[in-house]
């Protein structure tokens, strides 16, 4: 008899929910109960793992997943051990993680952690966690998420600098609605390792966090990347960016922040980031570490910056705010910022028109008839590429950041500023696969879903998905519940010119996988659209199907075979079945399978 498959469902909502930092809401259990078998793993009251040993699914070997935890890990800073000359490559400790009660996985390999909270309507919840990988070894990648059930509620899929050997903060979030069906069911934290390949991944310092949402200012149209600090991402446009020279993420303005020590820190961007517009504008929350000191180069630290003979947004020692032709001159504001607190800075060029503002308020209207380069690369919290060896990097945190292809108003500028932690409001969607079966028999056709739900307040507009498939994959069949639906070779895309707050779209998929047994079927979803002008984008860590050879003679002696495919016929006698209560059949391991709830 064949064994019943996972059904796989995922919903992603990876704009990372923006509204307001409200009123902490206390857990029930801060300490992350876990309730995942004999041998469990615990969180200590401050959000450290405890040590010990869990086995998260220890129901399929050798697929089960094992997440391992230790006391200390060798030439780490809080080590138990000492006297060690050369310290084996492993992490340099950094933000809240002290080397001790870390949490590393292997390979492909998940911890479930449940809760005894349950999702709570018109509640934003955060989860922080800090993440590494050994210094110098190989690794997969990371993923950590909120779930309820196999329904994934946000998820973020990253990758950690290498290079740097450190932990960063890496933080997802959700707004759950009042609306929302995962109102009143159980929270799971669920950390992880992504890919096949050998290489650990390091959890410490795991933290949850409950608000009550506030108000927010609406986001200006034209907006081509807002990076919230959350990590290295962007929330509209997909830019990803990478750490260099010790930058990471930190404490924020709101929730997480970037934090960079100046020098040749930054974050930078990928070579796909340019602007196309000579008119533009810059906004962020930023905070400086030193009152006498913008970064550790020369004059200044830069917020926002392309490269040489393009243009720089930053902050001069004294405290003036300007913007760079980098490497020819610069234009300065009058205004002076020494302390060490948290102040919504913005620039915007119009025409030929510079103006600099200081929390909500213009501060300096300035001649600017500069044509600047807007290829890139650009970077924030340093230059897209360093001038003569210098990064000018900023010594401080930011927050928050946004860019935008026209000049903001001053209006636009103040109702940001005013809106202080509730931010900028921005898209909520889910993205998610369904019913991907864990295998598949070669040559027999599955059907599996991919869908994106509007969990939002305003219309979505000119939504594109799309399903990136392993080539030469045969697609035999593709419907969608709205708008059209198309596939070519291994891609199927959707285009919707409309959906409507608290609207579903589902796009169905058959494949009759011809591939070679032993090989694997990869699904790569993506979806781009509109909100009040601004574009969105949103994508899915990969999903993949193994596929099996063809089905073994059925053994001597079979007196009864009940294959699940869409009927309850006896395939071996004449023990035919009937389905009886909510039974019903849905993907299996081998084509479909019985189902029971």
């Amino acid at each position: 008899m064949k064994r019943f498959a996972r059904v796989l469902a995922v919903f992603l909502l990876p704009f990372q929910v923006l509204f307001a930092t409200g009123v902490p809401i206390a857990l029930v259990n801060p300490s992350f109960e876990d309730l995942s078998g004999t041998d469990p793993l615990h969180f200590d009251a401050s959000g450290k793992l405890k040590s010990g040993h869990a086995s998260a699914f220890p129901d399929t070997p050798p697929d089960s997943s094992t997440f391992t935890t230790v006391d200390a890990i060798p030439g780490w800073v809080g080590s138990t051990q000492s006297g060690t000359v050369n310290p084996p490559p492993f992490l340099i400790p950094g933000g809240a993680s002290d080397g001790s009660n870390c949490a590393w996985v292997n390979g492909s390999r998940t911890i479930s952690q449940s809760l005894t909270n349950q999702f709570q309507a018109n509640t934003l919840y955060r989860l922080h966690v800090d993440v590494g990988s050994p210094k110098g070894v190989p690794f997969p990648g990371y993923s950590i998420g909120l779930y309820s059930g196999t329904q994934t509620v946000t998820l973020d899929p990253g990758s950690i600098p290498v290079s740097s050997g450190s932990f960063i903060t890496a933080t997802v979030s959700v707004l759950i609605l009042p609306n929302s069906p995962l109102v009143g069911t159980p929270i799971q934290i669920k950390l992880g390792s992504l890919g096949q390949q050998p290489g650990q991944v390091y959890f410490d310092n795991v933290r949850l966090t409950m608000e009550a949402p506030g108000s927010c200012a609406p986001m200006p149209s034209g907006s081509v990347g807002w990076w919230r600090g959350d990590g290295p991402n962007d929330s509209i446009g997909a830019i990803g960016g990478t750490f260099r020279g010790g930058a990471t993420t930190g404490a924020g303005y709101i929730g997480s922040g970037l934090s960079f020590p100046g020098g040749l820190s930054a974050l930078t961007l990928n070579q796909g980031f340019a602007l196309s517009s000579q008119d533009f504008s810059v906004e962020l929350w930023i905070k400086r570490s030193d009152s006498t000191r913008a970064g550790t180069d020369f004059e200044a630290g830069q917020f926002f910056a392309g490269s040489a003979n393009g243009f720089s947004f930053g902050l001069t020692h004294p405290g003036r705010l300007y913007l760079s032709h980098v490497g020819i001159d610069s234009i300065y504001s009058t205004t002076a910022l020494t302390d060490k607190a948290w102040h919504h800075v913005a620039m915007t060029r119009g025409g030929t028109t510079l103006r600099f503002y200081l929390d909500g308020t213009l501060t300096d209207t300035l001649p600017c008839a500069v044509n600047y380069d807007m290829s890139g690369p650009f970077a924030i919290g340093g230059l897209g590429t360093p001038f003569g060896g210098v990064g000018y990097g900023f010594l401080g945190a930011i927050d928050e950041l946004a860019v935008y292809n026209r000049e903001l108003s001053p209006t636009e500028i103040n109702s940001i500023y005013s809106e202080g932690t509730s931010g900028k409001c921005g898209a909520s969607a889910a993205l998610g696969f369904a019913n991907v079966p864990d295998a598949t028999q070669a040559g027999m056709p599955f059907r599996y879903q991919l869908s994106l739900t509007n969990n939002g307040s305003t219309a979505i507009t000119d939504l594109q998905i799309n399903d990136f498939i392993t080539p030469n994959t045969p697609i035999t069949a593709v419907s969608a519940t709205l708008g059209s639906v198309s596939s070519l070779g291994g891609f199927v895309s959707s285009s919707i010119p409309v959906l409507n707050p608290g609207n579903s779209v589902q796009i169905d998929i058959q494949l009759n996988p011809s591939a070679s047994t032993g090989s694997f079927l990869t699904n790569l979803a993506s979806a781009v659209f509109f909100v009040d002008g601004i574009r969105y984008s949103a994508s899915l860590a990969p999903v993949a199907t193994r596929v099996v050879g063809p089905p073994l003679p059925p053994p001597a002696g079979i007196v009864a075979w009940w294959r699940g495919e869409g009927s309850a016929l006896d395939s071996a006698g004449n023990n035919a079945g009937i389905l009886a209560g909510h039974a019903a059949y849905a993907p299996g391991l081998v084509g479909n399978s019985f189902s029971f709830d």
